[in-house]
Formats: C-alpha cells, structure tokens, sequence
C-alpha cells in the first residue's frame, strides 16, 4: 500500500512538473508576443498602448534595463516626465556600467530634464552620454541647443563645432550659421524659438534623430 501510494506521487510530480513546464513555455511565448506588440505600438506612434504594454510585461517578466527604457521612452512621447524619468532612473541603476545602452539612457533623461526645466541635470547627463560614447554626435548637439536655451552662445558654438566634426548633418550646420550671429551680443526669446523651429524643421526634413536601441 505504501508503494502504491509513493507511485502515485511519484506520477503526479511528474505529470505536475511536466505540466508546469508546459505552462511557463506557453507563458514565455506569450509575453515575448505582449512586448512585440508593444513594440509595433510605439512605431505607429500608439504611445499609450505602448506605456501600458511595457508596464505589463514588466510587472511579470524579470526586470531588465531595456524594457524600463522603452517604457520610459513612451512616457517621454506622452509628456509624462515624472513616469519617464523613474523608467530611466531604474534603467540606469540595473546596468550603471553597460557602454553599449547606457548613451541612450542617459541621453533620453537629459531630454526629460530638459522638459522639466531642470538644465542643470539635463546638462550633466548630457555629457555623461558623451562619456559613455564619445563618438556620437547627437548629444554634443543637444548641449549646443541647450546652451543656446541658456544663454551661453559661446558653449553652443563650441559644441556645435564638434557636432559637426563627427559628423556634418544639415540641422548642425543650419544651427552653427544661426549661432554665429548670436555669439557676441543678446537675443530675444522670439529669435531663440525662430532658431530652435528652424533646426528642428530641418532635422525633421532629414529625419537625423533616433536612439540605437532596437523598438
């Protein structure tokens, strides 16, 4: 009697474990297809469909960096900032050492600062984003256009100049013309957003931004 009864445990481990395994096979599947979704949300521009898948797959798969960035990302889009910046401050935290993602994460929070007027944040990520990958020019170019926000033309020009050295995209020159008249003397608020429309229209034209992490 007490084999029968260690067999019949024995078989319903068994079968347990192997319905288990079937379980977290179909699970994964499933949620590699929830974040797939997401994914083709954000590219139609659906970003509250994304946030939310992102927020999903998040609160059952294991966390990891990127997944917090994507979802970071479509809070930036939606102009929540506060939900954004909690997403890359966790992004951050998970792999403080990866050079390969960390440009971006830095990047985009610089941009979330930025939003939230906090230049001085903004401008420290910035260049912890240059740190992380030196050869990119697009946060060289965001601290030109920053600088510009701030007043200080001087500090625009300068990294306008390396922007361009590394690579010589037509928002980059547009905005170095633009600059040069404004090195030496003052500009009203009317000339600074003429300027920023005016760089954002041909960067638009030329479709120059993006990040290097995979949507």
């Amino acid at each position: 009697m007490k084999l029968l009864n260690v067999l019949k445990m024995e078989s319903f481990e068994e079968n347990y474990f192997k319905k288990r395994k079937v379980y977290l096979k179909r699970r994964k599947v499933y949620l590699k297809e929830v974040i797939n979704l997401a994914d083709k949300a954000f590219l139609f521009n659906d970003y509250e469909e994304s946030a939310y898948l992102y927020s999903f797959a998040l609160a059952t798969l294991p966390k990891t960096s990127v997944l917090f960035f994507k979802k970071a990302y479509s809070f930036y889009f939606l102009g929540q900032n506060e939900k954004a910046l909690e997403g890359l401050n966790k992004a951050i935290s998970i792999e403080p050492s990866n050079d390969k993602i960390l440009p971006d994460f830095y990047y985009y929070r610089a941009c979330v600062y930025v939003n939230m007027k906090d230049f001085e944040k903004a401008e420290l990520d910035y260049k912890a984003s240059i740190d992380h990958s030196p050869e990119s020019s697009v946060a060289y170019f965001s601290l030109c256009l920053l600088y510009m926000m701030i007043r200080q033309p001087q500090k625009a020009m300068r990294y306008v100049s390396i922007a361009i050295s590394k690579e010589p995209r037509p928002e980059y020159i547009t905005a170095e013309r633009i600059i040069r008249k404004y090195t030496d003397k003052e500009y009203s608020a009317e000339q600074l957003t003429a300027f920023l429309k005016e760089v954002d229209e041909v960067s638009s034209k030329n479709k120059s931004f993006g990040n290097s992490i995979d949507k």
